[in-house]
């Protein structure tokens, strides 16, 4: 080796890691911004977000309402995103069975966010209480969307039309103890 080649070896070395270490750096904070928009976004639009690894993690930390007991026992990669108002949520989960009081029901309306995936327009929905759900590549996207202003939804099975899959009569919503009406009696 001559004495130009020792000298340049470590130069580039240096410049190497110099290079990784910006690189991881840059990475570092593109993923601190990214988590921070999410907040950001989350608070100027008036919303809340969750992630739970299982059921059980989800009922223990469930923020907002009580846990909707749609949500199959088994189920895992369990999100939630609401409005702080709690008028308006979308629910994803992977896996498990939905319950037997959940009835396949005309659609009634849609998600107010496709953060866990579009639903497309599928006519009919299982309506599990005030929630419809329809299941994507083994995933079950749940939404609920309040009918009166302030109205909550109820935790599980709720009385609906058998005509149109709306709820039918009056129900106490599970947090807040307000009723809400149905259109169809």
């Amino acid at each position: 080796m001559t004495s130009t080649t020792a000298s340049i070896a470590p130069h580039r070395t240096a410049l190497r890691r110099t290079a990784l270490v910006a690189g991881l750096g840059a990475l570092a904070a593109a993923s601190l911004l990214l988590t921070g928009c999410t907040a950001i976004m989350n608070t100027v639009h008036k919303v809340h977000e969750e992630s739970f690894d299982d059921h059980a993690a989800a009922a223990k930390g469930w923020v907002g309402v009580q846990t909707p007991e749609w949500i199959p026992a088994k189920a895992t990669e369990i999100g939630n995103v609401a409005t702080n108002d709690e008028t308006n949520a979308v629910i994803t989960a992977t896996g498990g069975d939905l319950p037997d009081w959940c009835v396949e029901m005309p659609r009634q309306g849609l998600p107010f966010d496709t953060r866990f995936g579009e639903v497309g327009l599928p006519e009919r929905v299982e309506r599990c209480g005030d929630y419809e759900v329809v299941k994507q590549d083994g995933t079950w996207i749940g939404w609920y969307s309040a009918r009166s202003e302030g109205a909550k939804p109820s935790p599980g099975a709720v009385p609906v039309s058998p005509m149109t899959g709306a709820p039918e009569g009056t129900f106490t919503g599970a947090s807040t103890g307000a009723t809400e009406t149905g259109d169809d009696r």
